[in-house]
């Protein structure tokens, strides 16, 4: 093997093994974010509310669940009260702490739902720096001993 050759296949070993790297920090990163907001939100016993009709009361652990919960609350919220803005304009003092209350809740669970989308894009981007890793070592070593030839 001449230097060029061996040059060639260091630096692609060592750009598939960075990108395979990176991406494996980029998953282990989302993974662990996620299993941090799940904790939160355990640690706070976020739920759907009083249990229903149906006696089921269903713990916020998710996305989809801290979205529902949202949603409960904004319905709750608005359907007591009306749009913030005629509160404000009526100068109703205890309704409005009423509202304020609820938009705070809802903040906090609209984040934790963007937090698990934010978490999965990393993981997303982690396995796609992991693939253009494996890629890279899959296509560029090969080659590099073809052009060899």
């Amino acid at each position: 093997m001449d230097g060029p050759l061996i040059y060639g296949i260091m630096g692609v070993v060592l750009v598939g093994v960075g990108l395979l790297a990176i991406g494996a920090l980029f998953v282990v990163k989302g993974l662990s974010t996620k299993s941090m907001i799940r904790a939160a939100l355990l640690e706070e016993k976020a739920s759907t509310g009083p249990p229903g009709e149906d006696g089921i009361e269903i713990q916020v652990v998710d996305a989809k669940t801290a979205k529902l919960r949202a949603d409960q609350v904004k319905a709750h919220t608005l359907g007591r009260l009306g749009p913030f803005q005629a509160l404000v304009r009526a100068d109703d003092q205890e309704n409005a702490a009423f509202f304020l209350k609820g938009l705070t809740i809802r903040t906090a669970l609209n984040l934790a739902i963007v937090s698990f989308g934010v978490a999965d894009i990393a993981v997303g981007a982690g396995v796609g720096f992991m693939l253009a890793g494996a890629g890279t070592l899959a296509l560029g070593l090969p080659l590099l001993f073809w052009l060899a030839l």
